[in-house]
């Protein structure tokens, strides 16, 4: 009987699929549509952010993050967006918030660096380095993104690409993760800017 038991769970592990890195609370299916269209337009494979955050769950709630009369609002594996956001609107915001989940998913060390090219000062959110990486990297990662929204120092999409490449390869040589295709031989490392 305990064979049995054992041959079932392992034959359930083998056919079940992997759990969802992205998972969600809330939303329409339509949000969720464009959740997911942003994801996999993102130059940058999604998939190294979730790994490296363990998940990423994208919450939809009335007036989006409130203790901050923000409509999108993101900490590490978090996304908290507005109920009310829909279509580009949604993308635009969702993509500024995934980009805050690629600063969270890299090393302390190389967000000081960021901060220190960019500059820092004032208590305004455009002069906050971290806000400054995602709307750099919104306009380096998305096409037809535009304007990065910062007071800050605006750093060019490729050199905001090269920032990424040197990431993923110094996980790669400190034995982290191997750098997947996407990376090494994909997006904006074979082809420039969109």
């Amino acid at each position: 009987m305990r064979l049995a038991i054992l041959l079932g769970l392992l034959l359930g592990a083998l056919f079940c699929g992997q759990a969802q890195a992205v998972t969600y609370q809330g939303g329409t299916p339509e949000q969720r549509a464009v959740v997911e269209s942003v994801l996999d337009s993102c130059k940058l494979d999604s998939t190294l952010v979730e790994k490296k955050l363990g998940g990423v769950e994208v919450i939809f709630r009335p007036g989006g993050y409130t203790e901050l009369s923000a409509r999108g609002a993101a900490w590490s594996g978090v996304v908290v967006l507005d109920a009310a956001l829909q279509g580009a609107t949604l993308a635009y915001i969702f993509a500024h918030e995934w980009a805050h989940e690629i600063w969270f998913a890299m090393p302390m060390d190389l967000r000081l660096e960021w901060t220190t090219r960019v500059g820092s000062g004032g208590v305004s959110w455009m002069n906050n380095p971290g806000e400054n990486f995602a709307e750099c990297m919104r306009v380096a990662l998305w096409r037809g993104q535009k304007n990065p929204l910062t007071s800050l120092r605006v750093t060019p999409p490729e050199q905001c690409w090269r920032f990424l490449l040197d990431w993923q390869a110094t996980d790669c040589r400190h034995g982290k993760q191997s750098a997947p295709a996407s990376v090494t031989s994909g997006g904006m490392a074979q082809g420039g800017n969109p």
